[in-house]
């Protein structure tokens, strides 16, 4: 098992040499908090599970530090609830995350630390790049510190949020995208995506 998780980090790692310039690196934000609000429909999650909240961003540059995200720069989000009891994928919409309909960025400091949070990011329900592990296919996500923040909609309609506050910018830790071990397999769904954002952008 450990050969063939290996392996397949040796492969994402070529496909991200072979899909950008050596100055680029995914980042990711990621949020630690407990499932909160309201628990609607069938989801298997409770109030008070544990809850990871993972954006994966790519603005061109290899540094964590003095760094903005804008929203153009999105290229996924996971959204992980009692340690994979649901775990929601959000790819890249169709339509992109547009400035005009998002409000606010990622932001770091000079070390690394996030000083500023989207106030509002989000995708529209029934987007079929939102798809969960209990067989969604169409749903949304929403940061913005007071929807719940997690939807499906095809072909059921549940959803559920968070404890904290997505816009606290202390809530987030950034961290360069490390392929061992092998955190970008969390993220196969999306490569395909990563790999067509950055041929856009040469």
């Amino acid at each position: 098992m450990r050969a063939a998780i290996r392996s397949l980090c040796a492969g994402l790692i070529l496909l991200f040499a072979s899909t950008g310039s050596a100055s680029a690196a995914i980042v990711t934000m990621t949020w630690t908090d407990v499932v909160g609000g309201v628990v609607l429909g069938s989801f298997p999650v409770s109030i008070g599970d544990p809850l990871v909240v993972t954006v994966m961003l790519d603005n061109g540059n290899a540094t964590l530090n003095d760094q903005i995200w804008v929203p153009e720069d999105f290229v996924g989000i996971t959204i992980d609830a009692d340690d994979g009891s649901v775990l929601i994928t959000g790819g890249l919409p169709a339509g992109g995350l547009s400035s005009s309909l998002n409000l606010g960025v990622f932001q770091t400091d000079a070390t690394g630390t996030v000083i500023a949070a989207p106030e509002f990011w989000a995708v529209d329900s029934g987007d079929p790049s939102v798809t969960n592990n209990l067989g969604g296919i169409q749903g949304s996500w929403a940061l913005d510190g007071v929807n719940n923040m997690a939807f499906e909609d095809v072909p059921n309609e549940r959803s559920f949020g968070a404890l904290g506050l997505s816009t606290v910018p202390t809530n987030w830790t950034a961290a360069l995208l490390v392929p061992e071990p092998c955190l970008a397999a969390l993220f196969l769904p999306l490569i395909g995506r990563i790999a067509f954002a950055r041929r856009s952008r040469a």
